[in-house]
């Protein structure tokens, strides 16, 4: 996704937001492409540079919507992609994102980076640490709402001792705003005893961009100021860890709310009691 103008010198420009769409009908095509000639049939297939923020030098200061890079949106839409890349083609064998580190740049100038100035993390960097969370054997997700905007992936580890649930509420249009309830039931859990973490990336957890916002958005940070963004920045737990006894394979978790452009991911882990 890229803004006309990329930079607007200052001059009031409209909202844009990225189309996941596109980014998918793109690949499609190269994939069409790639099929067209024998010898490429059994290769395996890498997508390079594989994220929705084009134009690398450019950030809020030459177009404000570049604001999505700085902020939970970007790490959701990311989780999205890669979640509808999967299902494209078994070919597909790797996914890579691609960024800078902006030297001389200012406080979350919104470029393509995973990092903003004095090493402060963006949350685009926590959701790639969620999804590197997950393991290799991918489980069936069952849902009870066709037209549901949120999505899933769910995995295991091979001895089946824990089991990693990442879900997002992506929508296009950065300025949605809605809360969805999300009841989960996790099934043919052969443990006894789990422990349960949940992590989030909302406009409220792991959010140090919301968090300078809140500050004044200073140029430049005191001690104290640094300080509680590099808190921010670590990866969070939403609560404290639970404690579940498993009955008939299956664990039921109360309801909980999930805000549109947030990434919930809930791991449940053996433990011996």
């Amino acid at each position: 996704a890229y803004y006309v103008p990329r930079r607007s010198y200052g001059h009031k420009v409209n909202h844009q937001s990225p189309s996941l769409a596109k980014i998918l009908n793109d690949i499609r095509s190269n994939l069409i492409v790639c099929n067209e000639f024998e010898q490429l049939s059994n290769l395996p297939i890498f997508i390079d540079e594989c994220d929705p923020a084009v134009g690398t030098i450019y950030g809020v200061y030459d177009n404000p919507n570049y604001n999505i890079c700085n902020t939970e949106y970007y790490p959701c839409i990311v989780a999205s992609m890669i979640y509808h890349i999967l299902s494209l083609s078994s070919r597909i064998q790797m996914i890579t994102h691609w960024s800078f580190y902006m030297e001389g740049k200012r406080l979350f100038e919104g470029n393509r980076t995973l990092m903003t100035n004095y090493n402060l993390h963006l949350p685009i960097l926590s959701g790639l640490k969620l999804f590197g969370k997950l393991k290799y054997k991918r489980l069936l997700i069952e849902t009870n709402q066709i037209h549901s905007p949120i999505f899933g992936v769910a995995t295991c580890d091979d001895e089946n001792k824990s089991y990693q649930l990442l879900l997002f509420y992506h929508v296009d249009d950065w300025t949605h705003e809605d809360i969805q309830s999300i009841s989960i039931t996790f099934k043919n859990i052969p443990s006894e005893n789990v422990l349960l973490r949940h992590y989030r990336i909302d406009s409220n957890h792991n959010n140090p961009y919301v968090e300078w916002v809140r500050m004044g958005k200073p140029d430049e940070l005191n001690p104290n100021q640094l300080e509680h963004l590099k808190h921010s920045q670590e990866l969070k737990l939403l609560y404290a860890p639970v404690k579940y006894k498993i009955e008939n394979n299956q664990l039921k978790l109360a309801s909980f709310d999930l805000p549109s452009h947030s990434i919930s991911f809930i791991e449940l882990t053996n433990i011996s009691i």
